[in-house]
């Protein structure tokens, strides 16, 4: 087709390692160019050194694969950006290129985002659709994609500085929670619909910077735009904001608002981690890996940790409390010991995390007794503090004496 000669192109491209198509309709190829030997013989000419359908050219990434399979993560981006900066040329400037995608993992959004970019396209308006379940060969499921409109990149658009950039989005995302809201999205789609609307502003920018004049990679604004959902959502938990609360604690209590003490999809955990600037190493007690993704830690999992002190973050002394049991004098010992039971902040986590994971949950059970008998382990932490000052006030009392003789 002739360069500016449409309007429109729309195009639901391959999702990254999603689905193997080739590889998946071999088995009726294999079939078919037998049927259709005598009716259609050209069906089964393939140059294939197996006999198979021609791979060349298939936007995919092959996973699992063996060997020198060619289609590999540089091979879809190559062949995925080629076809939109192709889409790019033949809708010329004022045309717009529709692009639908859904994936669990970041790495494909960031995959698929580049080359958008590359393509020289930016992001103009998106919207998320609700649509069926995707492919379960690499177990990422999807509920929602995101359509995109794209334009062609206007060539002055001016270098962006990262923080007013970052200010930027957080504004546009909180614009559209309420909408996304009112539609009825659940939080976690609304997480994944954010990411368009971030890009959406950092197509306004030929490139954003950091303050050492080095690019900022695409991995930050999609954690950004999860992160600026639940910030735009206002989470209270009792009088307190989730922003009040320390990081690994809001990485928590969001991980339970998503997912309770159900195993989430491993790319779950990198999406959060992400919107945290978190490690493995940063969540190491919070979230622990199971066979088909990560779920929120029990206690009793984390009990062993031996760096516990008056200034640990909340959950692990709600981690902690929970590997008590129900006991009040262990709960009261040890939260005298931390010097915590009078933690405002730490009472209202455990409530929610009890609300969050149920009453049916181990964990939830000792939190929603804790709360309920709150009153009695305070009491209990206060006279076991006033016996160990007396204790500390006798002790001194008697090492004076010994000094003076």
């Amino acid at each position: 087709m002739p360069d500016d000669s449409l309007d429109a192109v729309v195009t639901d491209p391959p999702y990254d390692a999603m689905i193997n198509y080739c590889d998946s309709s071999d088995l009726m190829f294999v079939w078919l160019k037998r049927a259709l030997r005598s009716s259609h013989p050209w069906f089964g000419v393939t140059t294939d050194p197996d006999g198979l359908q021609e791979k060349t050219q298939e936007a995919v990434i092959k996973f699992g694969s063996v060997g020198d399979d060619h289609r590999t993560e540089a091979h879809y981006k190559k062949c995925i950006t080629k076809a939109f900066e192709q889409a790019r040329r033949k809708v010329g400037a004022e045309g717009v290129v529709s692009i639908v995608f859904g994936h669990g993992d970041p790495d494909a959004w960031a995959r698929v985002l580049t080359a958008i970019s590359d393509a020289g396209l930016v992001l103009t308006g998106s919207w998320p659709c609700s649509t069926e379940k995707g492919g379960k060969q690499t177990g990422e499921y999807i509920d929602n994609t995101i359509m995109m409109a794209c334009r062609a990149a206007a060539a002055d658009r001016p270098v962006g500085d990262v923080r007013r950039v970052d200010d930027e989005i957080r504004a546009e995302i909180a614009r559209r929670v309420p909408d996304w809201t009112a539609d009825g999205l659940a939080d976690s789609d609304q997480r994944m619909a954010a990411i368009a609307p971030a890009m959406e502003v950092v197509g306004r920018y030929s490139e954003v910077r950091d303050f050492t004049g080095a690019p900022v990679p695409i991995q930050h604004f999609l954690g950004l735009a999860h992160k600026a959902v639940e910030e735009a959502a206002n989470v209270r938990i009792e009088k307190f904001r989730l922003t009040d609360f320390d990081e690994r604690t809001r990485f928590a209590i969001s991980w339970a608002r998503q997912h309770g003490r159900r195993v989430a999809a491993a790319s779950e955990a990198r999406w959060q981690r992400l919107s945290y600037d978190m490690s493995d190493s940063d969540v190491e007690g919070i979230i622990t890996k199971e066979k088909g993704g990560s779920r929120l830690a029990f206690g009793d999992e984390s009990a062993s940790r031996p760096d516990l002190h008056s200034t640990s973050a909340v959950i692990d002394i709600a981690l902690a409390v929970a590997a008590e049991g129900r006991s009040l004098s262990d709960i009261a010992g040890a939260l005298h010991l931390l010097d915590r039971e009078n933690d405002e902040m730490l009472w209202a986590a455990m409530g929610e995390l009890a609300r969050l994971v149920g009453e049916g949950d181990r964990d939830g059970q000792i939190w929603a007794w804790a709360v309920r008998n709150r009153h009695l382990i305070c009491g209990q932490a206060q006279r076991a503090r006033t016996e160990h000052q007396k204790e500390l006030e006798v002790k001194a009392a008697q090492d004076s004496q010994i000094s003076m003789f």
